[in-house]
């Protein structure tokens, strides 16, 4: 369940990133609106601090005129005229309590009609209002005292005195009044227009270190813990993250407010902003409850979190239906991944899936590798939609051919893999049966075409147990029977030994050229009356590791990693420059046979190096004489005959080698442009005592001649063989006979003795 595995991943993945960003993004939106309240509160804070600062300059002024006013001429001995005053003032004030003025020993000079002395604290007897007097008659200001409580008049009361100094600057007397607290007319309950927050001002502290408030305006005039409240210093939590020693210290009368952030002692988060003014030595602080913050928060991103858990329910959903589609598909997944999409055979990953419990049931079977032959000439010619029909026949064949339980897989182009479980081992007749029912004839699109298979056969357990190394034996195999094509091979150590030496000689072929380890030798061919008529270039190869290599070793592998290019221009040119130096040493003129591969033949600018590597002949081309193997070219007639002209029309001469060993036709001697036909050695071997060899070779010659062609056996070893062709009318002859083939230097000798003797060559040979 891969793709299960993954579409989960993914969606965990995704739910991971998303709940990831979703908390930044939620913790973003918190602090902006904690950063905008607590932006808010500041400001709020600021303007309830300056209009408290101003209000209370405004009762400054108050206290300070109304002081000079009944200390002129001494009018507050004149009872009816200060109550007039104080009178006046109350009405146009009336969150004032009353007014009261004292000496400096803080006996009452003179009070307004509206207090009753018996009600006030006792200046003398009670320490904060003492200490506060004191304060007074130091300060240039007016100086607010601790709040207290006025029983007649059932009203909280924060009380303000302000010194009056005569001209010389002395304290002459104290103006004294109080300010209501909690009614609705008071300047506290206008300046306080907060409607969540609750405003709390307090003194600074004092020699004990502590603060009291003197308004708190969650205190109504009803509340019972009033008393407690005012005459309990504040928590000094509030000020846990100000250093308010140094608020005091600030120049300005009033300081720009600071953030709060503390637990009260009711264990609630609260969060404000504290002022201090410098001036009336007072704290003003604006506080709310953090739930505040939290629900705001709550309530602005409610619809983003149902957005959220939605999008996340529907992904989920979606993952869920991609995994239903899996499941459903399935089957089909796993179909296509372990079956051939043209011919819906199992595949090698089906193979290699199902190797360990096919080979549990099957304990013996054999692995037969099946190559089509030909096939890449079906591609080519017609398209690989011809190859593609024929392919699905194949496979369609093949499924008909195995038994039941064995595997058929399409390994790959035009090979095909079975397993068959062994019912009889090298069941040869199982072999030839599949090669008969793939070499029947294919019909597409009216056209016939007929093909061949070549197969190699493993076995498991005796070759290997192991998949990999039973694939390359029976491909090893495979290749074996490819050689002689439409056959079957079963792998051996023998083959194994010659696969062996294969890769030996490709390997060490590779720099043997470098190595100069490749070398040419001629073997003489001698014309019917004993004169030369030429020397046939043969190539040999003499290894340090594997000594002499046979060319019908070397050669076809050559041909097959395409090295024979580059072997065959040093053949030529070596070739062509050996038989030059001997012919202008001996001042004579025969010709040069030499081997031409048809890949060679084919390569790129074959006519132009070709010339460039005879180049020493200067033009006498009709001295050189090509051979072109029947069965390499045979196949590729169509494209080799032009390259064949070209070279016939520069002059050379053009020799057909292995006569009759092919598959060739009659016909086609009259369609080439061939001078010479070359018997072959198997001919020559069997003539003596084999009627039929005798009559083929006959026949060869007497075709040979109504073309006007040259007849040259080659293999010629005895008396015997050269009368018989002689008397068949052959007229050139090649073999140990005569001679075997020679280096450069013992073909000089070869020739000088035959002539200088002026007798037949094969007299001496």
């Amino acid at each position: 369940m891969k793709i299960k595995t993954n579409i989960f991943y993914l969606f965990y993945m995704v739910l991971s990133l998303s709940v990831i960003v979703f908390l930044i993004l939620l913790n973003m939106k918190y602090n902006s609106i904690k950063e905008s309240l607590y932006l808010e509160k500041q400001n709020d804070t600021q303007r309830i601090a300056n209009n408290t600062h101003v209000q209370l300059l405004h009762y400054e002024s108050i206290l300070a005129l109304l002081g000079e006013q009944l200390l002129y001429k001494n009018t507050y001995k004149r009872s009816k005229i200060s109550k007039k005053i104080f009178k006046s003032v109350l009405d146009l004030n009336t969150e004032i309590m009353g007014f009261a003025l004292l000496d400096i020993n803080a006996n009452y000079l003179s009070v307004s009609d509206n207090l009753d002395l018996k009600d006030v604290p006792n200046i003398r007897i009670k320490d904060e209002i003492r200490l506060s007097f004191l304060e007074t008659l130091e300060s240039e200001h007016m100086v607010i005292g601790r709040s207290y409580y006025l029983e007649n008049a059932k009203s909280w009361v924060i009380p303000i005195r302000k010194a009056i100094r005569n001209d010389k600057g002395n304290v002459v007397a104290v103006m004294a009044s109080g300010l209501k607290i909690h009614d609705d007319n008071t300047f506290l309950s206008k300046i306080n227009f907060l409607d969540n927050s609750s405003l709390l001002i307090a003194k600074d502290f004092d020699s004990n270190d502590d603060s009291y408030s003197i308004y708190d305006s969650a205190i109504k005039n009803k509340d019972q813990d009033k008393y407690i409240r005012y005459n309990t210093p504040i928590s000094k939590s509030i000020f846990q993250n100000i250093e308010y020693k140094k608020l005091k210290e600030i120049e300005k009368d009033i300081s720009a407010p600071h953030l709060l952030e503390y637990v009260n002692n009711k264990n609630q988060s609260i969060y404000g902003a504290m002022s201090h003014d410098k001036r009336f030595k007072i704290f003003i602080i604006t506080q709310n409850n953090s739930d505040i913050i939290k629900n705001q928060f709550i309530n602005s991103i409610l619809i983003y979190a149902v957005l959220f858990v939605l999008s996340i329910l529907f992904l989920y959903t979606l993952t869920r239906f991609i995994e239903k589609l899996d499941k459903s598909q399935k089957s089909v997944l796993k179909y296509q991944a372990t079956h051939d999409n043209l011919t819906t055979l199992p595949n090698r990953q089906h193979m290699y899936n199902n190797y360990n419990t096919f080979k549990k049931e099957a304990k013996e079977f054999e692995l037969l590798y099946v190559d089509l032959d030909n096939f890449k000439n079906i591609n080519d010619h017609f398209g690989h939609d011809f190859g593609d029909e024929i392919l699905k026949e194949v496979a369609s064949r093949l499924k008909k051919s195995v038994f039941k339980g064995d595997m058929l897989i399409r390994h790959g182009g035009d090979e095909f893999i079975i397993m068959k479980k062994t019912h009889i081992k090298n069941d040869t007749n199982y072999y030839e049966k599949i090669i008969e029912v793939l070499g029947k004839t294919y019909t597409v699109n009216s056209m016939e075409f007929i093909l061949g298979a070549s197969i190699g056969v493993s076995n498991y357990p005796k070759d290997s147990k192991n998949l990999t190394k039973l694939l390359s034996m029976s491909d090893m195999a495979m290749y074996e029977a490819k050689k002689q094509k439409n056959t079957f091979c079963i792998y051996s150590e023998d083959l194994k030994n010659s696969q062996t030496e294969y890769l030996e000689i490709e390997h060490e072929l590779h720099n043997a050229l470098a190595k100069n380890e490749i070398y040419m030798v001629y073997q003489p061919q001698i014309n019917a009356d004993g004169t030369l008529h030429g020397v046939e270039a043969l190539v040999r190869w003499n290894n340090k590791k594997l000594g002499m290599v046979h060319p019908d070793k070397f050669i076809p592998i050559a041909e097959e990693n395409g090295m024979i290019v580059e072997l065959s221009r040093f053949i030529i040119s070596k070739s062509a420059e050996d038989i030059y130096e001997v012919q202008r040493l001996l001042d004579i003129d025969f010709q040069l046979s030499i081997n031409l591969s048809v890949r060679h033949l084919f390569s790129e600018n074959f006519l132009e190096n070709t010339l460039k590597d005879i180049k020493v002949f200067d033009g006498e081309y009709g001295l050189i004489t090509f051979e072109i193997t029947e069965r390499l070219f045979i196949k590729d007639i169509n494209h080799v005959l032009p390259l064949l002209n070209i070279l016939k029309e520069k002059g050379f001469q053009i020799s057909l080698d292995d006569f009759g060993t092919g598959y060739s036709s009659l016909g086609i001697l009259r369609t080439l442009p061939i001078n010479e036909i070359k018997i072959d050695k198997s001919f020559v071997d069997e003539m003596i005592h084999e009627h039929d060899a005798r009559v083929l070779s006959k026949s060869i010659i007497k075709i040979g001649q109504d073309l006007s062609m040259k007849i040259l056996a080659e293999g010629v070893e005895t008396a015997e063989q050269l009368e018989l062709l002689k008397f068949q009318n052959c007229e050139i002859f090649q073999g140990y006979y005569f001679s075997k083939p020679l280096d450069h230097m013992s073909l000089i000798a070869f020739l000088q003795k035959g002539i200088s003797s002026a007798i037949p060559f094969y007299r001496f040979g």
